[in-house]
């Protein structure tokens, strides 16, 4: 069962040419915007709804030193990660992976917000798309369960 509020607005897309998977998902939380931003706006709380993060910390200015595991393989990198206070926005990418993006972000509603999650990663065979869909999935289910909904 996906629970109450679960939407998915895209699944997993493949560009053949380019071989690109591509995720979009969304959950309606009955949180706030406000409270949900300030738990996914922390770099020091990554760790907490990101699937693969296992320790987070700042590096500097608009970069977040990441430790983790995807796709069989452990990783200890800098990133960058930006945030737009204003649009609740948060985006990222990888130094190793060029073209690989993400965005996540809050809209607040009557009674609660939407939280939608955006994943890019170039050079991939479309079963990686799989895993990027039940990470990003995964993510959601944490960020409603941390945020209290």
């Amino acid at each position: 069962m996906l629970g109450a509020g679960w939407t998915r607005d895209t699944g997993v897309e493949t560009d053949k040419e380019a071989a690109v998977a591509e995720v979009e998902q969304s959950r309606q939380l009955d949180a706030t915007a406000e409270a949900v931003w300030r738990l996914v706006s922390d770099p020091d709380r990554l760790a907490e709804w990101v699937p693969t993060i296992v320790a987070s910390r700042p590096a500097g200015q608009g970069t977040v030193h990441l430790q983790g595991e995807s796709h069989g393989h452990d990783y200890d990198i800098s990133g960058r990660l930006t945030l737009d206070q204003a649009a609740r926005r948060l985006s990222w990418d990888s130094p190793r992976n060029a073209g690989y993006q993400g965005e996540l972000t809050v809209t607040g509603h009557d009674g609660g917000s939407t939280v939608t999650v955006r994943v890019s990663v170039p050079d991939l065979p479309p079963s990686v798309g799989e895993e990027l869909e039940r990470g990003a999935a995964e993510a959601l289910d944490r960020i409603g369960r941390l945020a209290g909904t």
